[in-house]
């Protein structure tokens, strides 16, 4: 997760707050509070919590926020494409 923010903060997608960021009761690891942006960075435990995941997205998304799930993986394999994927999410949300 850390990797991540340090790349979009660098590429100034937005203004982050990262790192375990507990948003109405939820932690969250990287919400962009000027577009309402969610981003979740799954690890392979997450494969043992679909139904959990998927409660939370839904309990966040009716918050009005939006969500954006990334395999860790990708982080680490498609680091670029994951950043890019993440400021057109945010320009979006602008």
């Amino acid at each position: 997760s850390r990797r991540c923010g340090r790349r979009c903060a660098a590429e100034r997608s937005g203004p982050w707050c990262g790192g375990s960021t507990s948003f109405r009761g939820w932690i969250v690891d990287f919400y962009v509070p000027g577009v309402g942006l969610v981003i979740e960075v799954d690890g392979d435990v997450h494969d043992l919590k679909v139904e959990d995941d998927r409660h939370r997205t839904d309990a966040l998304e009716s918050e009005g926020l939006r969500v954006i799930r990334v395999r860790n993986e990708r982080v680490f394999d498609a680091l670029a494409e994951v950043v890019a994927e993440i400021a057109e999410a945010v320009r979006r949300g602008r």
